[in-house]
């Protein structure tokens, strides 16, 4: 019933959920490329008006028909398929997934706002550091390998460590677990403000795979995220 719903009283879901997506790619500058498709086949249609090669769609034809997105790392481009999407908020849950997790969290958030996040982040893995083995691991570790860097890339790479521990699925003390859920907190507090949705969609290891993108874009950039050699070419949600 949900189509003559929307209808009878003018909606036009798939409308406001274009306009929030291209509200946001705006809103990050340096965000990756954006594709929608109304639905799969025009999703398709727009891939090879890209360029892909006939190999690559019909990889896409193959594999992708039951995503709700893909990227395409070749050319840092995200496409969408619309006709997956019901909601503004699962919308946003995706491009910042397909996007801040490929092509890095600091083209979606101000350069300060995350500096700010990890030298909190810094501040409290040192401060448990001294009750935790495990924390203190961590803390020798990048003391001793990021010495003379700023205590924003310090904290990075701690916040790092913990997020390999969740995207690998390794058992943390209950200290860690405790700093990594006030670590959640306040990643999401953050999308929330600067994205406004409801992060809370984004599961424990989509917000660890965001915190590891920000020490990739560290280094490499949005150009090298996911480009080394034996990287798979596309990556489906």
């Amino acid at each position: 019933y949900q189509p003559f719903i929307d209808k009878l009283f003018n909606r036009d879901p798939k409308g406001e959920i274009k306009k929030v997506l291209t509200d946001l790619q705006n809103k990050a500058g340096s965000a990756a490329n954006l594709v929608l498709g109304d639905n799969f086949e025009d999703m398709i249609k727009k891939f090879e008006a890209n360029g892909a090669s006939k190999s690559k769609v019909e990889y896409i034809k193959q594999k992708g028909q039951r995503a709700n997105a893909f990227y395409d790392v070749t050319d840092g481009t995200v496409y969408i398929n619309l006709s997956r999407i019901t909601t503004k908020d699962e919308a946003i849950a995706v491009w910042v997934h397909e996007t801040g997790w490929h092509h890095g969290v600091r083209n979606l958030v101000p350069e300060t706002e995350l500096d700010a996040l990890f030298e909190k982040i810094y501040d409290s893995v040192v401060s448990l550091s001294k009750t935790d083995g495990k924390l203190r691991d961590i803390v020798t570790h990048v003391e001793t390998n990021y010495k003379g860097t700023t205590k924003a890339t310090r904290g990075n790479e701690m916040a790092a460590k913990l997020a390999e521990k969740i995207t690998n699925d390794e058992d943390l003390s209950p200290v860690e677990r405790s700093l990594w859920n006030q670590v959640k907190d306040w990643v999401r507090q953050m999308l929330r403000k600067w994205l406004n949705f409801n992060s809370g969609l984004l599961t424990e290891k989509q917000l660890a795979q965001l915190i590891k993108s920000a020490v990739q874009s560290n280094f490499q950039g949005p150009e090298g995220n996911g480009k080394g050699k034996g990287k798979p070419e596309f990556a489906f949600l």
